[in-house]
């Protein structure tokens, strides 16, 4: 730790400084301030995480200096430190925030006292940074999906890892989940005492994403998501994002949620930076190819022939001539084995797309498809019972018995719209309902009734879809 010493005598900070090396060799950083003017710059300029503060020093006092500080030097501990006993010295350093009050010359074990109290402090408080930072995060990011601008942007060197998770059972995705949130707060909990933060959440298609915040760049994290990804016994495709400030790095992520499919072509199962997708993205071909593969593969998965057949129509070929060559084809006969579990060799667009003829053939010599009720409409009857509970793509799939990224694939394919816009609309039409038939609920008890545990978020939606803040339509819209 960093550990400021602010006392007008040279004396009494050598001594003070002897003994807490005494206690704790080598182990910290000490400043030394001969006045209140001093304290005030070194620890605005080098945010220590104690200082032991004399109350009288020329210049400028400690009380004075520790509330010129405070609001500068939020993680920093104050400690009065004073041959003065009487109280209302005390009463006004805590006041200011000062967190204890020692009479000189304390002694070994009252220093020792209050750095094991300062360590237990400021571990908790770090812990519960990296809660604040994971609750602002998500929140922030799912107002940004609707309108994507930030009222208050986060800055730092941030990374994002989107996990894209090829289940074929329900079970597997358990697994994941189970194994991914056990190993990632085994490595990077011990980051957070570093000013290390990180949030781990869904994204509204179902699949997994991680940000980190460092203070500085640093390749650690991406060291160890490498090798939490390869970890698993189903295939990981971790796309590695980064950027300055957390709307910049939203930004990249709703980006890179439109290329998932890529993944096919250019590094299945593996660790893509977005310098890959930025290459690849441009080639809108490819990226349309990516798509319809996708595409056949849920229909094959659905036993739908005459959608299969529909898809097999689109372009299998290129103009560019090297685009052939730079494809990891390797990755292309996993994927199709993964899914379609059929023998063949696949090493150009030909081959390809003689692969996926014998899906056809496959589905033809297989039983018809299901005759049960169409899985969409299933959930749309769903959100409509259960639209103001907290539901997301995942707990659906995990009620019906499929994979969240193959529920949300085929919703969006057969009702033209992403699940998580569906759930909004439903919402926000319940919300005009409630606003305009009912006087007596607040717009926060309509945020809740209808779905959402923030006001400010509800409004946010409320306003992009409509035009007008919840208030506002209420009173331009009377109850009739």
């Amino acid at each position: 730790m960093k550990i400021l010493i602010a006392d007008d005598e040279r004396m009494v900070r050598l001594s003070f400084i002897s003994m807490c090396e005494e206690l704790f060799p080598g182990m910290h950083e000490f400043l030394e301030a001969r006045n209140g003017k001093e304290m005030f710059s070194l620890g605005k300029e080098h945010q220590p995480e104690l200082a032991f503060v004399d109350i009288r020093m020329p210049l400028m006092d400690g009380l004075t200096a520790i509330e010129e500080l405070s609001g500068l030097c939020p993680r920093t501990q104050f400690i009065i430190l004073s041959g003065y006993s009487d109280f209302s010295y005390a009463q006004k350093a805590i006041q200011l925030g000062a967190r204890d009050y020692l009479l000189k010359p304390p002694s070994l074990d009252d220093i020792k006292k209050i750095f094991i109290q300062a360590e237990a402090d400021r571990t908790q408080k770090t812990y519960e940074d990296n809660q604040v930072f994971f609750y602002e995060t998500v929140a922030q990011f799912n107002t940004y999906c609707i309108f994507p601008r930030l009222d208050q942007d986060i800055a730092g060197s941030l990374s994002a890892y989107l996990f894209c998770v090829d289940y074929k059972e329900p079970e597997a995705q358990k697994q994941f989940y189970k194994e991914l949130y056990k190993n990632i707060q085994q490595d990077l909990n011990p980051l957070i005492p570093l000013s290390c933060r990180y949030s781990l959440f869904h994204l509204p298609e179902g699949e997994i994403c991680l940000i980190i915040k460092m203070p500085q760049s640093s390749r650690r994290p991406s060291d160890i998501l490498q090798k939490i990804s390869s970890a698993f016994g189903v295939p990981v495709t971790t796309f590695y994002l980064q950027g300055g400030s957390l709307e910049e790095i939203f930004h990249k992520i709703t980006s890179a949620m439109d290329l998932f499919s890529l993944r096919i072509f250019c590094g299945y199962g593996g660790f893509l930076d977005e310098k890959i997708l930025q290459t690849f993205s441009k080639k809108k071909q490819l990226l349309n190819l990516s798509e319809t593969i996708e595409n056949l593969q849920l229909a094959y998965q659905d036993r739908d022939i005459i959608q299969y057949e529909k898809l097999l129509q689109n372009p299998f070929s290129f103009s560019d001539p090297y685009l052939e060559k730079e494809l990891d084809w390797e990755g292309v006969r996993k994927y199709l084995q993964h899914y379609f579990q059929l023998n063949g060799t696949v090493n150009d667009f030909t081959s390809l797309y003689h692969f996926l003829l014998l899906g056809k053939e496959d589905m033809y010599k297989t039983a018809p498809v299901n005759s049960a009720p169409n899985i969409t409409e299933k959930v749309k009857q769903y959100v409509e019972e259960h639209y103001m509970e907290d539901i997301g793509i995942n707990t659906i799939s995990s009620i019906y018995g499929i994979t969240p990224n193959y529920l949300s694939k085929i919703f969006h394919q057969k009702e033209g719209l992403r699940f998580m816009d569906y759930l909004t609309l439903v919402r926000i039409s319940h919300a005009r309902r409630l606003l305009t038939s009912s006087s007596t609920l607040s717009v926060n008890e309509i945020a809740e009734q209808v779905g959402y545990r923030g006001t400010r978020h509800f409004s946010k939606v409320f306003q992009k879809l409509t035009g007008q803040t919840p208030s506002d339509y209420r009173r331009y819209r009377p109850e009739r």
